[in-house]
């Protein structure tokens, strides 16, 4: 794989997963643009910017010993916390409709929810955040008959007891590697530009030739 970013990028999700043995090799091409093919006997060298994103705590996994510490400094240089969706209820609206809009369209539907399912959802912690409404959404929609999303399709989903909250989604940027995430799709190249930029300038404090050359 990063063979195939050569001069590009490769993003590396759920970077937290790595087994040990494997972090080592790849902080060795992070730290010196060289690699070995599987089984291969030569050192290749590559040039490409390496996009991570992970949902894990990767400091508290660097104090349980599970993730190196060298590789996480490698990797994080900035840090950016995505907010889970318990943190920005404002959001949650906006996505029903959104979500909504995009399974009637592909179902032919045309749903629409109650006030008392919505304000219930803006109520509610979402433990599995974006993918748990989408995953209700869904059902909501193909289980309605009425044409209205009612608090009664949503009961079976909502937990009466709130499991322990997930860890917010950890990302960085730095020079050597990127960790970004943009909810549960990969980041296009014009918004990992526009981050990369922005850093560069706030850096730079805002002169461009000096952000230019970074």
């Amino acid at each position: 794989l990063i063979e195939s970013a050569e001069h590009g990028t490769l993003f590396m999700d759920e970077i937290g997963e790595i087994p040990l043995a494997l972090q080592g090799r790849l902080l060795r091409a992070l730290e010196t643009g060289y690699y070995r093919r599987l089984g291969g006997r030569e050192d290749l060298h590559v040039d490409v910017r390496i996009i991570c994103a992970t949902h894990n705590n990767l400091r508290q996994m660097v104090e349980d010993g599970t993730f190196r510490a060298d590789l996480y400094y490698r990797i994080a240089g900035m840090s950016i916390t995505i907010p889970p969706l318990r943190e920005r209820r404002s959001d949650i609206a906006p996505l029903v409709k959104a979500m909504l809009e995009k399974t009637n369209a592909a179902n032919g539907s045309s749903g629409r929810i109650s006030d008392e399912a919505m304000a219930s959802l803006q109520n509610y912690d979402f433990p599995g955040n974006i993918r748990e409404l989408e995953s209700m959404m869904f059902d909501a929609v193909s289980s309605h008959v009425s044409g209205k999303l009612s608090m009664d399709l949503f009961k079976q989903h909502i937990f009466k007891t709130q499991p322990k909250p997930l860890t917010s989604r950890i990302d960085a940027i730095s020079d050597e590697g990127l960790m970004v995430s943009f909810a549960s799709q990969l980041p296009t190249l014009k918004q990992i530009n526009a981050l990369v930029i922005n850093e560069a300038l706030k850096r730079a404090n805002g002169n461009q030739s000096i952000a230019a050359l970074s």
